[in-house]
């Protein structure tokens, strides 16, 4: 049985849920959606919605407070968002890739947070999984495999982007949503966002001002770490795959390091790489059911997003052509240089030279916009649909060289194969069918 499998990213939900006025001491309006992502308009509804929202987990865009949701300012100047709220949760050995400084170049420290409680999750004092065992995974339990498969999905990005500041991934296992339709397999976003920053000694301000960046790339960028005691990225992946039998009948997770997942199986490393990838900053915190800008700001992300139809790009937009670009199948490009400039092994997937964003004709919040389109070939990882076989992490190294990363390592182009690889059933990475 084929399933479409939906992997969730949390900060797109946030970016068409969360918005505030210019005035940057106002408060941010949160708005709610019900289970089919229908706009929750009676004030009674919203209320009863606002009560259940942080435990129900589908859909929820914050935990914080909505009147706590103001910006905050950033030592020095600048200001910050917080979405989420650090869950408890104790700090797993951190890791530093060595790859970079061997070669003398830099390289970044990442460190798993380790939300679940006792019992479950990234701590399940389960038996490990023989074929991941297989395939690479020395877990002793199936926490540890779990836990090993999430810090070298860490390890991919620690050996590609520079930043002297630890970057924090807050990760655990939850029921996340599963249907006929599809399965959510994980979910991922900034904890916060930043702008206009002052920079610390050997940092730099941002290369755009009046713009929001991802905390991740503005720490790295201003060489501090502008939103203390909180964690940058948090991350969630559906423990029903393992956990509920009638979650995906067939189908289980694979925790192997080998890129080689059975039949049968979704491979967590790829999900993980994939979901780490959105909060280190693929992905744009605009509205996208309306075309609105969060906090009335553009973002990184944003800036260098075209509609090839209009030739406007996204910055210079009203929101009702943005809204009508995001759906603008086949136009809706990257303008970035890097990533144009390394896209010639594609076979298909671009206009005009620029690589296609995924932009259907029927508007898929969680989806749309922030990944590559479907028509890529040689596969992405950073498309909506995982298909078994895409490069890690791609083209995605590039779009961050665009957006401001410093990058350590630019993994090899990968040579397009003949044929596609064959595919199990459809993964998509958005919470709603």
């Amino acid at each position: 049985m084929k399933f479409p499998i939906l992997f969730s990213v949390l900060l797109f939900l946030f970016a068409f849920s969360l918005f505030a006025t210019v005035d940057e001491s106002a408060a941010l309006t949160v708005v709610y959606f019900d289970d089919d992502g229908n706009l929750i308009t009676d004030s009674a509804a919203i209320e009863e919605r606002s009560k259940s929202l942080p435990a129900s987990g589908s859909p929820w865009w914050t935990n914080r407070d909505p009147a706590d949701l103001v910006p905050e300012p950033l030592p020095g100047g600048g200001w910050s968002v917080r979405l989420l709220d650090v869950e408890p949760g104790s700090s797993e050995p951190g890791f530093v890739r060595t790859n970079g400084a061997e070669k003398g170049g830099p390289f970044s420290t990442f460190e798993i947070v380790n939300t679940d409680a006792p019992g479950e999750g990234l701590r399940d004092p389960g038996p490990p999984d023989p074929a991941s065992t297989a395939g690479g995974n020395p877990g002793s339990t199936l926490g540890e495999q779990r836990l090993n498969a999430m810090n070298a999905a860490a390890a991919v990005w620690a050996d590609v982007v520079h930043s002297n500041v630890t970057i924090l991934v807050q990760a655990a296992f939850n029921p996340l949503s599963c249907g006929p339709m599809g399965v959510t397999l994980g979910s991922a976003s900034p904890i916060s966002v930043v702008a206009d920053w002052l920079a610390a000694a050997g940092g730099q301000i941002p290369f755009i001002s009046n713009t929001w960046y991802p905390v991740a790339l503005g720490n790295a960028l201003s060489n501090q770490d502008l939103v203390t005691n909180t964690n940058d990225i948090a991350a969630n992946f559906n423990s029903d795959v393992d956990d509920n039998p009638t979650c995906a009948p067939g189908f289980q997770w694979y925790y192997g390091l080998d890129n080689n997942p059975p039949p049968g199986t979704f491979d967590f490393f790829q999900t993980a790489i994939h979901e780490i990838c959105h909060g280190l900053g693929f992905a744009t915190f605009v509205d996208i059911t309306t075309g609105a800008r969060f906090s009335g700001m553009n973002d990184v992300f944003m800036n260098f997003l075209r509609d090839q139809d209009s030739g406007e790009n996204w910055p210079a937009m009203t929101n009702a052509a943005r809204l009508s670009s995001a759906s603008d199948t086949g136009n809706l490009v990257w303008t970035g240089l890097s990533v144009s400039g390394a896209a010639g092994f594609l076979t298909s997937g671009l206009n005009s030279g620029n690589v296609r964003m995924y932009a259907p004709a029927t508007l898929n919040p969680g989806s749309s916009v922030s990944h590559w389109d479907t028509a890529a070939f040689p596969n992405q990882l950073m498309e909506p649909f995982e298909t078994g076989d895409t490069p890690i992490p791609g083209l995605s190294v590039q779009l961050f060289r665009d957006i401001g990363w410093t990058i350590t390592t630019i993994p090899p182009t990968p040579v397009p194969t003949l044929t596609p690889h064959p595919v199990t059933g459809l993964a998509h990475w958005e919470e709603y069918e």
